[in-house]
């Protein structure tokens, strides 16, 4: 979604201002403004969205810091959105926000701790039996 090579940050800010759910707006106003290098907007954004969401965003926090590549703050946020049992934790494996930090250490023992390491995930043995 937010491949920086497919994309036009001025267009996506132009649809963030126009995304009805805030959180949602928040989250993409923080990623756009951090692409156009607009640093103290982005950083008002995330502010904003912490203040007012972090429970419920406690995973989109961290990927709006990963994306960001603020490592200690994202990973900080992926602690607490497994504390607060936040359900976009099962995306973490092919969520593009995330790959500036796929090469941190933490990384890995962070998803061998929920269960979504590569080798984790590759043991997990399934059968699919097609109706005749």
């Amino acid at each position: 979604m937010w491949s920086t090579a497919t994309w036009e940050p001025r267009a996506a800010l132009a649809e963030m201002q126009q995304e009805q759910k805030a959180a949602k707006r928040l989250e993409g106003k923080a990623i756009v403004y951090h692409t156009l290098g607009q640093a103290v907007a982005s950083d008002a954004a995330l502010a904003e969205l912490i203040d007012k969401y972090e429970r419920s965003s406690a995973y989109n926090i961290a990927y709006v810091l990963a994306f960001r590549g603020e490592a200690d703050g994202a990973f900080a946020w992926l602690d607490k959105a497994v504390q607060y049992n936040d359900t976009g934790l099962p995306q973490i494996v092919n969520q593009p926000e995330f790959t500036n930090i796929h090469d941190d250490p933490r990384w890995l023992s962070f998803l061998e701790s929920t269960g979504m390491s590569p080798a984790q995930l590759a043991a997990i043995e399934f059968k699919v039996t097609l109706p005749e």
